[in-house]
């Protein structure tokens, strides 16, 4: 069950000023989201998605949970780095990234 401490209220993003929300991942790092939670349907193939609890699962989005009772939806959010048009501005460079950043020791200044 998520804890009020995995989501924050909402807030406005810095790149292009649409509310989102901040969810507090499994592995500690904090995603930003937009607030509409989303329905989803599990598949491993499927694009990423961001549980209340912290979880990332993997899935495709489905209709309303009223549409089909017996779907065994999960109810969970959307990056908000797939929808902000600037959202690219904040990402982080992944570890394989930043290592090549990194000058060598030594190395000419």
């Amino acid at each position: 069950m998520a804890t009020r401490a995995n989501v924050t209220q909402p807030v406005q993003c810095r790149g292009c000023g649409k509310e989102i929300i901040f969810i507090k991942a499994c592995s500690g790092k904090t995603i930003p989201c937009d607030p509409e939670p989303v329905y989803v349907r599990q598949d491993p193939k499927g694009g990423t998605y961001v549980m209340k609890d912290g979880r990332i699962v993997f899935g495709e989005l489905a209709g309303d949970a009223d549409d089909d009772p017996d779907a065994n939806l999960l109810e969970a959010y959307v990056s908000h780095f797939a929808t902000c048009p600037v959202g690219g501005r904040f990402r982080r460079a992944r570890k394989s990234e930043r290592r090549r950043m990194i000058p060598p020791a030594g190395g000419d200044r």
